[in-house]
């Protein structure tokens, strides 16, 4: 498959978010640009998806991110081991997908970290933030407000 070059630049920078957030979250991250392209050449149906979405916006000049939903994700058999991750522990996968991957499976347990994100409290909104959010929304029309009556 023959790829655009705004496609290619596009993975580069899927390749560099992917490559901050997995150092963010203190993985050992050994992929190469070389490899994460390996790892979507490999999943056709996305690349081919990518690259058409690319050309697209290239013929029509639509001057906007492309979103689709794809994603960098672990193999299953290595969620939650603490491996690194590399050529042999990741693959791309749609994000429904990774999310169905890496959920608990039974009999799995919630880390302690886990268990206290989930009792910390939201912070309330602020004064300044609740002030913003009023003038961003002044003059926009909303929508109705119907309640739906049970029978």
């Amino acid at each position: 498959m023959i790829l655009h070059e705004n496609t290619v630049e596009l993975l580069k920078k899927k390749f560099q978010s992917a490559q901050a957030y997995q150092r963010k979250m203190n993985i050992q991250f050994d992929l190469t640009f070389e490899d994460y392209k390996k790892l979507w050449i490999k999943n056709v149906d996305a690349l081919t998806h990518l690259n058409n979405a690319v050309i697209y916006a290239v013929e029509h000049r639509i001057n906007k991110t492309i979103k689709l939903p794809y994603c960098l994700t672990w193999k299953p058999e290595f969620v939650r081991t603490g491996s690194p991750m590399n050529i042999k522990t990741a693959w791309i996968r749609s994000a429904e997908e990774s999310k169905r991957d890496c959920r608990l499976k039974q009999g799995e347990k919630k880390t302690e970290k886990a268990k206290a994100k989930l009792r910390r409290p939201k912070a309330p909104w602020s004064e300044e933030r609740k002030a913003n959010r009023v003038a961003a929304m002044k003059g926009r029309k909303r929508g109705s407000y119907q309640i739906k009556q049970e029978t």
